[in-house]
């Protein structure tokens, strides 16, 4: 609905209750999609359902590029905002495609016939780009587009061209017909997005781009595809990947057979009018796998079915439109070889700019110049002229004017929200009221939202009346966001409106001359409305398959080459390898791979770090491709260093007349010294002795500089230093008579004075110092120099290093942890091992000892010997990484973050200011009672602090705005192969509802400290608002004191479970950092389980048998027999076990080294068990098995070894282990089988998704 206005003030209306007439979907976008379960499950799931003739799979490719919003007209909107960059070059190229495939002699692109004529953009195109657009307006309809360009960003690599692909349509007024509480008439809809089928007929009728997609409906088909993409996955580009998935269709097409139960099978392809190949070009970011259930459920071979009528009439519609797709491709494929030449971007002023321009515009020259964004709104506004769109943004802040009427740019979205909903006159229709729910459940779920206002003037064509609406457009702030969004739908099954990607609103202001509720008149769809749709609002049983699955050559190029750069230039080029390294790992590549891309990261760090112009992601391509052809070349390419024969540090002490840099250049080539000759010996640092153990340090001094800041140096690092002392003779007393000589002479003696490993005398005029060639002759000929060089390569051996890698364990946590109670006696508890040695640096100690900062200490311990286990006991907040990141390259060590159980992503703030946390606030509270009852405390954060608790608070808000996802991944990126311990915090895996009055507390405190790191409100009254919310929190601490106690398991517990962890993780220790992700190596990824897997069908045939011979057995699973379609999984639902196994060790029972020593052997091993008996309750069920005597097989940790097979809503798997005893209190009911039934598994390991 439009407001009307002639060129009125913007105030639209007075104070109103509420305001708001109408919200409308204006633009939206599919939500964000993210496999919760292993593709490998998804795989197996779709495959089950195509074989049931259940649906079909659709693979479509995935063009690298940004998101484009198009609602007819000029609403163009990017994902999160309008009247940008993005989406003024998506509207120019709109308008460009429409140019180059319209002209007078293609039937205004309604057939699809043959022309000879030229797609050279004639006026004709204007007319079909204003009918299409004319088209979506009046029809409510949003197309969604990626916008592919050179100049929006860099991706996997420069696209050929720039151009656009249609992705989808959302019809926005679709309405299903359910009112609530509206009249629910015209607009009034939830909408619908489009299918496949009408996706591609939209576009055919108006000629625009769609997509590449095939569709495969036969289980072998299917097959085919995932193997193709196996095989593919690590070298796949657009002609392999295209090529591959054409060859299926081409065997696959039309087949009917035994397979299908004599039923016609379909296997298809919709081509695009943008082949990715000659538009994006062979870098291919992935492909996009989605199930599609038929429109009336499972077909059966039964003949007279209608749901088999309905599907074999849907695929051969498939196959028509496949050939029309071809047809259409073919009679315009001219156009692909005719584009018109793109002429000089204009600097003429915008009233001389033709308005047929828009077709040559060359966007990439625009690109090139300062005020691009001016040129193209040019060229914009030339085309429209005075019906140019205009926005004018504001703020999301309510105000009100003068006169006390509150004004519709600065409106409170929420609050409408939320007066819409309270209003009982039934006065608002179906969609107003699906959104209003939808922002106020976002603001009950602390989902940080922001609320973007805007007002659109636009004025219509054939008069001067110009228009204004305000416009909201929804910036989902974490994608995190998205998830938590759809398990509230699910738990509820309220039906609600699903939250997009790409979501703007309008706002209709209320109006007193006029009825607001307009309904659009909507032109008659020439598609079939039978065919399937995906109904905006939610449906918690419907079971959603997709798989979105990447390309090597694409990933390496834009998730480690771009996103890696600011890694690369902040923290250097180990810190960059190590990041590869931890990327590849995490997408399980293989070791053929990380071979050969291991490499060519290391020559593009190189690259990048002698690059004179810093190399900025959105324009990386520029210096990647260059860097492509000259590793090609063999330049960057990495060498073999040669192993240096200096271990410590070698000062060459000369006068100051003399050049010494050729002389130390000669010993720094003889010892091969890879380091860089430091010629300013006041720059000589502890850190450096410490390091030139590893490949030797050589420096230069002058004598006249004296000895003094030699003589700190020489206190802790006398036996790694080797003097070179220049002289003028054997006999210094003879050096000469004058004031300098005698200068010299003195000094030299002082010089000769400092402890150190070796003093060695070179003296003057022996060599011609000048040259460089002429020395190296001298060390390599002179037999008292080669004597020297010679001493001096025995004495570095007895100084060389241990050159295993060291480990480092750290505690990302807040104080309060048990951090401290972990480490007591641990250097006696787990002592020396593998011949490494033990460390512990207490943060608190050093503070106190006055041995200074905290870091430099560490440093200095460890480089004494790197391959140490140093155990940093000291909260590590995330802006100490940087530190420890470097400390862990410098010693070549791996670094372990120790990190409590039961992380879980945790929002706190008012909706517009939330903020999210990794930890629990059980978590906040259980550490603040820590502190609160600790003896007196080494750093003095105990009771008798008057601001302890919310010194806790301070340090948890050290983690704001980071995920658990964020925050481990930065973990697993530190120091070399990053690993990351979760260890026993908290008693159970679910835990309770905090007390109210300690959930809001805790969040106030939050809040406060939030406020007041972020300097918003008044200094002053912040230090009174600490005070008392400190005298709140240990109130309240106190009151729930016997609640918190509950909550954490013993410290026992968790001291045993680390000291295990750790003693594993020190023995696992490799003796190289060099990268190596082999299944083997333990590095790569933890075991979650070791267990027996079993079939599903074997399992339910006990099940079956025992249903026939006990009553109790039947009734049981007879009422339950709706749950088997949902996911095992999802634990808001009744369920179905469908991963059936025994757990023979759990993590939390046994060490990683000890599962791997006890079970790696039977991997892959099958094993013969018997089903003795079933038990059961309302919440779980299980079959109990007997596992053989056999010393081979070591026995399950469980005492109560089974198999869980059903549990109800909100229970966990593990809590079957409580059935005996639950049998025992009479709460469950045990069934024996009369003869015990034998099930065959094979050993597994099951590890934590990376």
């Amino acid at each position: 609905m439009m407001s009307t206005t002639n060129n009125t003030p913007n105030k639209l209306y007075k104070s109103s209750s509420p305001p708001i007439s109408h919200l409308k979907l204006e633009a939206i976008f599919h939500p964000k999609f993210e496999n919760e379960t292993p593709d490998s499950e998804i795989r197996t799931k779709m495959l089950d359902k195509v074989d049931t003739h259940s649906g079909y799979l659709e693979v479509s490719l995935k063009h690298s590029g940004s998101l484009l919003l198009w609602s007819g007209r000029q609403c163009y909107f990017s994902k999160n905002s309008t009247d940008n960059k993005f989406t003024k070059v998506g509207e120019v190229l709109l308008m460009q495609h429409f140019a180059r495939f319209y002209d007078d002699g293609v039937n205004n692109g309604h057939d699809i016939t043959t022309s000879s004529s030229t797609l050279t953009g004639s006026s004709n195109w204007k007319d079909e780009y204003e009918r299409c657009s004319e088209y979506v307006y009046s029809n409510r309809l949003t197309c969604s587009f990626e916008v592919v360009t050179s100049i929006l960003g860099h991706h996997g690599d420069i696209p050929k061209r720039d151009y656009l692909i249609l992705i989808a349509v959302a019809d926005r007024g679709w309405n299903n017909g359910d009112n609530n509480g509206g009249d629910g008439g015209g607009s009034g809809g939830i909408g619908r997005f489009y299918s496949t089928n009408e996706v591609v007929k939209f576009a055919h009728q108006f000629r625009l781009p769609h997509n590449d997609i095939w569709i495969f409906s036969s289980r072998a088909s299917c097959e085919l595809l995932f193997d193709a993409y196996d095989e593919l996955r690590e070298v796949g580009t657009a002609t392999t990947v295209v090529g591959r998935l054409d060859d299926i269709v081409a065997n696959q097409s039309g087949t009917e057979g035994e397979e299908g139960g004599g039923m016609m099978m379909c296997a298809t392809k919709f081509t695009s009018l943008y082949p990715h190949i000659m538009y994006q070009g062979d870098i291919l970011e992935g492909v996009v796998i989605r199930f599609v259930p038929y429109p009336n459920g499972i077909c059966t071979m039964n003949e007279g079915c209608d749901a088999l009528s309905d599907w074999k009439d849907m695929l051969e519609e498939m196959k028509k439109i496949g050939v029309a797709s071809n047809e259409l491709f073919q009679l315009i494929s001219s156009a692909h070889e005719k584009m018109d030449d793109a002429q000089p971007p204009t600097t003429t002023p915008v009233d001389n700019i033709a308005s047929d321009y828009i077709p040559h515009v060359n966007l990439r020259a625009l690109a090139e110049l300062d005020d691009f964004e001016d040129r193209i709104d040019n060229v914009l506004q030339a085309f429209h002229g005075p019906r140019r769109r205009r926005i004018q943004s504001k703020n999301n802040v309510c105000q009100q004017d003068s006169e006390g009427s509150k004004d519709m740019k600065s409106i409170d979205v929420v609050n409408v929200a939320k007066e819409i909903l309270s209003d009982t006159s039934h006065r608002y229709d179906s969609e107003t009221l699906h959104i209003a729910r939808l922002i106020q459940t976002l603001d009950e779920l602390k989902i940080h939202v922001a609320y973007k206002i805007v007002m659109e003037h636009t004025t219509l064509a054939d008069t001067s009346t110009t228009t204004e609406r305000c416009l909201c457009i929804l910036h989902i702030q974490h994608d995190s966001s998205f998830a938590r969004y759809n398990a509230f739908l699910r738990k509820e099954g309220n039906g609600g409106m699903l939250l997009f990607r790409g979501f703007s609103i309008e706002l209709v202001p209320s109006t007193t001359d006029q009825d607001t509720r307009i309904e659009t008149n909507r032109e008659s769809m020439d598609m079939d409305m039978d065919t399937p749709m995906c109904a905006m609002s939610s449906n918690a049983n419907d079971e959603k398959l997709m798989l979105k699955m990447k390309f090597l050559p694409y990933m390496v190029r834009t998730f480690i080459c771009r996103n890696g750069l600011g890694i690369l230039q902040s923290s250097g080029i180990g810190a960059f390898e190590n990041y590869a390294l931890n990327q590849l790992r995490n997408w399980k590549v293989s070791d053929i791979s990380v071979r050969k891309w291991i490499p060519f990261f290391q020559g593009w760090a190189r690259y990048c770090s002698s690059s004179p112009i810093a190399v900025e992601g959105s324009k990386y391509l520029r210096h990647f491709n260059t860097f492509v052809e000259l590793y090609a070349s063999g330049q960057f390419q990495s060498t073999p260093e040669p192993t240096s024969l200096l271990s410590g540090v070698i000062i060459i002490v000369g006068p100051s007349k003399y050049d010494l840099s050729s002389l130390s250049t000669a010993i720094s080539q003889e010892l091969q010294c890879p380091k860089e000759i430091v010629h300013d010996i006041k720059k000589l640092t502890d850190k450096d002795c410490f390091m030139s153990k590893r490949g030797g340090l050589i420096c230069t001094a002058q004598i006249e500089n004296g000895v003094g800041c030699m003589w700190k140096l020489l206190k802790q690092n006398d036996e790694k230093i080797f003097f070179f002392v220049m002289a003028q003779g054997n006999d210094d007393t003879s050096a000469g008579d004058d004031v300098y000589s005698r200068k010299i002479t003195g000094m030299t003696k002082s010089w000769r004075k400092l402890p150190c490993n070796m003093m060695f005398d070179l003296p003057l005029g022996s060599v011609d110092l000048s040259k460089t060639d002429a020395v190296l002759e001298y060390l390599r000929t002179n037999e008292a120099a080669m004597a020297m060089m010679e001493k001096l390569k025995e004495c570095s051996k007895s100084n060389e290093l241990d050159e295993r890698p060291g480990l480092i364990v750290f505690f990302p946590l807040i104080p309060g942890s048990g951090k401290s109670s972990l480490c007591e006696n641990i250097t006696m508890d787990i002592a020396e091992r593998n011949g490494r040695r033990i460390i512990l640096i207490e943060g608190d100690k050093v503070k106190n000892e006055g041995k200074g900062k905290f870091y430099p200490v560490v440093t200095k311990e460890i480089m004494s010997q790197s391959s140490s286990v140093a155990i940093l006991d000291k909260n590590v907040p995330p802006n100490s990484l940087s530190s420890l990141n470097a400390l862990c390259f410098e010693s070549k060590s791996i670094a372990l973050s120790v990190l409590p159980s039961g992380l879980i992503d945790t929002h706190i703030g008012f909706n517009a200011s939330s903020h999210v946390y990794p930890f629990p606030l059980h978590y906040l509270a259980a550490c603040m009672s820590h502190v609160l009852h600790r003896e007196p405390h080494i750093g003095k954060l105990d009771a008798g602090l008057k601001d302890a608790c919310m010194i806790v608070v301070q340090f948890y808000c050290f983690y704001r705005n980071m995920t658990v996802e964020v925050w481990k991944e930065k973990l697993r990126n530190v120091g070399y192969h990053g690993r990351v311990m979760e260890i026993p915090f908290f008693k159970e895996p679910s835990l309770p509802d905090l007390p109210h009055d300690l959930k809001e507390t805790l969040e106030l405190a939050v809040i406060l400290q939030t406020n007041i790191d972020l300097k918003i409100g008044n200094a002053a009254e912040d230090e009174k608002g600490v005070a008392a919310m400190e005298e709140k929190l240990r109130a309240s601490i106190w009151n729930n004191r016997e609640f918190i106690g509950n909550l954490t398991t013993s410290l026992e517990a968790s001291r045993q479970f680390f000291i295990n962890e750790l003693t594993a993780e020190i023995d696992l220790l490799p003796d190289t950092t060099e990268p190596t992700i082999t299944a083997k190596n333990p590095l790569a990824r933890s075991i979650k389980i070791v267990s027996l897997d079993l079939e599903f069908s074997e399992v339910h045939a006990v099940i079956e048998k025992m249903k026939d011979t006990f009553p109790a057995v039947r009734k049981y699973f007879t009422q339950r027999e709706e749950h088997k379609i949902n996911d095992e999984n999802d634990k808001s639902q009744n369920r179905f076990i469908t991963s059936l196994h025994v757990t023979f060790a759990h993590a939390s029972q046994m060490p990683q080294a000890t599962m791997l020593s006890s079970f790696e052997h039977l991997v892959g091993v099958r094993l013969q068990i018997n089903a003795t008996a079933l038990l059961f309750s309302d919440k779980i069920a299980a079959i109990q098995v007997e596992i053989p005597v056999d010393s081979a097989t070591p026995k399950p940790m469980n005492p109560f070894p089974h198999v869980t097979i059903w549990c109800s809503e909100n229970a966990e798997a593990y809590e079957s282990n409580d059935l005996p005893e639950m049998v025992n209190n009479n709460q469950a009911e045990r069934v024996v089988l009369e003869q015990p039934v034998v099930l065959e598994g094979v050993f597994r390991f099951w590890y934590d998704e990376v």
